[in-house]
């Protein structure tokens, strides 16, 4: 897997995991039923743990939990902080695989277009009580991304 084509996986995840915040902040998305937020009305701080990553892309989890943390920091009423110990509320992950085939190429065997799915385990829970908010197991994200060719 090419640098460039990771970080289009990347953004494309950072996309994803943008609604996700929007989503907790915003009450929008999963609900409990009879809630109006999967967040607490006091929750004010969020840490993002580093994700854990068990597929064979070395450094992923890294890019990753780097993205996670940008898009609650654009997107988010929650301030993002840098000790568990700050935090009302904690995101965890793990990436359980990132995979990516070639979907196109031209006459000359260019490739054209990829498909990538990576697929995460994602935990959203309270610090104080430890109660777990929201939880996505086995969660799929699925890019379809332009290749690089020669003009």
């Amino acid at each position: 897997m090419t640098v460039q084509k990771l970080h289009k996986i990347l953004w494309w995840s950072g996309a994803w995991l943008g609604m996700l915040t929007l989503s907790l902040a915003s009450g929008c998305g999963y609900q409990f039923v009879g809630e109006s937020s999967l967040l607490p009305k006091d929750a004010r701080t969020i840490y993002v743990e580093p994700f854990i990553n068990r597929s064979r892309d070395v450094g992923i989890e890294r890019e990753l939990t780097t993205a996670t943390r940008g898009e609650f920091y654009r997107r988010s009423e929650l301030r993002v902080v840098d000790s568990i110990d700050q935090a009302d509320v904690i995101l965890s992950g793990v990436i359980r695989s990132l995979d990516s085939t070639v979907a196109t190429v031209n006459r000359e065997d260019e490739v054209l277009q990829y498909d990538a799915v990576m697929i995460l385990d994602i935990t959203v829970r309270r610090r104080e009580p430890d109660e777990i908010l929201w939880r996505g197991q086995g969660v799929r994200l699925h890019a379809h991304d332009q290749g690089h060719h020669r003009p």
